[in-house]
């Protein structure tokens, strides 16, 4: 595999860290500061790499991503502060990487018989604070930036569920029941920006809804365009108020209902 010289240049500078001792762990310090765009991110994000194949338990690893996925959005605050849109954009995409890696490392070691009931009650609370420092980010960026804060806050959200998910059920109460202020208020946040379609409801992720197989892994951030054309061909099962208005016909709904269905007594609406 040939390495390009920016893939070689952090690579280089993690083995003099290595080799120059405690000289070297101070570089490595100074480069922890750094955030997408920053002279030393290169530096930054060798390390943590190393840090993460280092980090051969599958439940320290998953206390470890929910560190960098809080450091990420911490970044992306700050960067939004400076205007610098871009880069808050490339924060962000880390985030929902470590976000989605800590809860698969969570199962994995759920999996292995270890208990987790601590580290999905800091992924579910620190996901709290997430959604919060998003809203700030997304006042601070220019409009045709914050679908991408939206997308974050979605993905937020699906950690939330899927920590929740895999708590026992007292605990997963009491916590709901110890951060439902936190909760409404961010929902009032949501719905004071227009955000009310957003998906941050408490639905099941669909690796993890009664009746499928999702027990092997959690791989809730990349299930976003399933669940939606799950939900979608839900509502195109179900007759609504505005089919037939002005005779309007949704395009299509012609060919899908070739066959009668028997849905009842027309007065008899089960809804």
């Amino acid at each position: 595999m040939k390495i390009g010289n920016q893939g070689f240049a952090p690579l280089l500078i993690v083995g003099l860290v290595a080799l120059l001792g405690v000289g070297g762990a101070g570089v490595a310090a100074v480069a922890d500061g750094a955030r997408p765009g920053d002279a030393l991110d290169g530096v930054d994000q060798a390390v943590e790499g190393l840090r993460r194949s280092l980090t051969t338990s599958p439940e320290a690893r998953a206390r470890l991503e929910a560190d960098l996925a809080t450091e990420r959005i911490n970044e992306a605050a700050s960067l939004a502060a400076e205007n610098r849109t871009q880069h808050v954009q490339q924060a962000l995409d880390r985030y929902a990487t470590h976000l989605n890696a800590a809860q698969q490392k969570a199962a994995e070691a759920k999996l292995n018989g270890k208990d987790t009931e601590e580290v999905q009650q800091i992924l579910a609370e620190n996901v709290l604070r997430h959604q919060d420092v998003l809203l700030g980010v997304y006042d601070q960026v220019p409009e045709q930036a914050q679908p991408a804060i939206e997308r974050a806050l979605e993905n937020s959200q699906r950690g939330y569920n899927a920590a929740l998910e895999a708590l026992s059920n007292g605990k997963a109460e009491s916590l709901e029941q110890m951060h439902s202020g936190k909760r409404a208020d961010i929902m009032e946040k949501l719905q004071d920006r227009g955000l009310d379609n957003l998906r941050m409801g408490d639905e099941v992720m669909p690796s993890r809804r009664p009746g499928t197989d999702g027990e092997a892994e959690v791989d809730g951030m990349g299930e976003v365009e399933k669940e939606d054309q799950v939900e979608s061909g839900r509502s195109a099962d179900l007759p609504t108020e505005s089919t037939g208005i002005d005779g309007d016909t949704p395009a299509g709904a012609a060919d899908e209902q070739t066959t009668p269905v028997d849905r009842g007594s027309p007065n008899t609406r089960p809804y």
